[in-house]
């Protein structure tokens, strides 16, 4: 039995995920591998192995907090109507008879903010699907929510709100700089040539 002398190694097989012919590793399943640029930091854009651009970790971690935030205000709008109808504010409308036009209101503002929250998921999961519509909604959604951030603090369903509000605009912020902000530059480049 001969040695073989040319690899460090020696006769054993590759490794997991080691191309043995060398240059990139690749990897089963289309699993991301990096391309170029500084590997180690993560800034090369990341592809498949289909050469198509893969979201880069950032712009996931970002959608996690936007979902995060999402699922938070829905906590928000549950306990609303309990804090509402504890206040003195509602007392004195059900005993002027006006309690109905008080949760007219209640519930046009409800239902208002449950196609805020859809419109937020639908816009994170089109940023992660390299859909640069969906970072420029959910920038105008954080600022939106950003200038109701100041009266947010008054009771509890304020609090719950103000922190999906601020997870919000650190989810959209994480879309527009680093390597998210590199990727939709790269994916705008691929898609328009013209623009190099």
């Amino acid at each position: 039995m001969t040695e073989n002398h040319d690899s460090p190694a020696g006769n054993q097989p590759p490794q997991y995920g080691s191309n043995p012919n060398g240059g990139q590793p690749q990897y089963p399943g289309g699993q991301p591998q990096y391309q170029g640029g500084d590997e180690g930091n993560g800034h090369g854009p990341l592809q498949n192995q289909g050469g198509d651009l893969a979201a880069p970790k950032a712009v996931h971690t970002a959608a996690r907090l936007i979902y995060i935030s999402a699922a938070i205000s829905v906590i928000s709008l549950i306990i609303s109507p309990f804090v509402f109808m504890a206040t003195d504010e509602y007392k004195t409308l059900a005993d002027q008879g006006q309690a109905a036009y008080a949760w007219g209101f209640f519930s046009a503002g409800a239902i208002f903010s449950l196609i805020v929250i859809v419109l937020q998921l639908l816009s994170a999961r089109a940023a992660t699907r390299g859909k640069n519509w969906g970072r420029i909604v959910l920038l105008i959604l954080a600022i939106l929510s950003l200038l109701g951030l100041g009266g947010a603090f008054q009771d509890a369903p304020g609090i719950i709100g103000a922190i999906g509000t601020i997870l919000l605009i650190i989810g959209t912020i994480m879309l527009w700089v680093g390597q998210s902000g590199r990727w939709f530059k790269e994916l705008k480049q691929r898609r328009n040539p013209m623009n190099r």
